[in-house]
């Protein structure tokens, strides 16, 4: 079976949902979330931060019906939601955004397994002396280093993070089975990437 990872097309807002904009000193973290900025790094955990419910002033902008926020977090509107729910998609949690009723944070709670034995992620020192991240981690393991779900249903996420800037980016990853279904539900703001089975010889 193929498999993907959703991938946010270029929209023109800039949303996010850990921080919100001061006209004197710009981005800065809301209040919600600041106990659970790194001390030394100042890198958000972003795991917990989304476990927490979505604070008031969280606003998104923009008429997708999936996309990413600019701090590293999918959202969904309801009708995308429905798609999901009606097909039986599962994987994730929905976390609604108070101040829009017809918006929800995604949250993936399947995290795939990787044999870190294999190439894959690259970690980009310095590794900070508190909390363990790396200044950026980035690119994917390939197939054959995943435990994938059983389920062709659920949406994944590896259990490696992408580690950019003060936050980590979400991925997820979906089945042939779940693209198709997000395709016929014509659900906009979101292309396909297929994954790799292994890293060239």
């Amino acid at each position: 079976m193929n498999y993907y990872s959703i991938d946010p097309k270029d929209h023109r807002y800039d949303n996010y949902v850990f921080f919100e904009s001061d006209d004197d000193i710009g981005l800065v973290v809301r209040t919600q979330y600041s106990h659970l900025r790194c001390p030394v790094c100042k890198r958000m955990d972003t795991a917990k931060a989304l476990e927490l419910p979505c604070p008031a002033g969280v606003r998104i902008r923009g008429r997708h019906d999936l996309q990413q926020t600019h701090d590293g977090v999918y959202y969904c509107n309801s009708r995308t939601r429905q798609v999901l729910d009606d097909n039986g998609v599962s994987g994730i949690r929905y976390v609604q955004i108070p101040d829009q009723s017809d918006y929800y944070l995604i949250v993936p709670t399947w995290k795939c397994p990787i044999d870190r034995s294999q190439p894959g992620f690259e970690f980009v020192p310095p590794q900070c002396s508190k909390c363990g991240r790396f200044t950026e981690v980035y690119r994917f393991s390939r197939l054959t280093a995943m435990t994938l779900p059983e389920d062709p249903l659920v949406v994944f996420t590896p259990e490696i993070s992408r580690e950019s800037g003060s936050f980590t980016i979400i991925t997820l990853l979906i089945s042939e089975q779940v693209m198709k279904i997000l395709k016929a539900g014509r659900v906009s703001g979101i292309s396909f990437s297929k994954l790799a089975q292994t890293w060239p010889d």
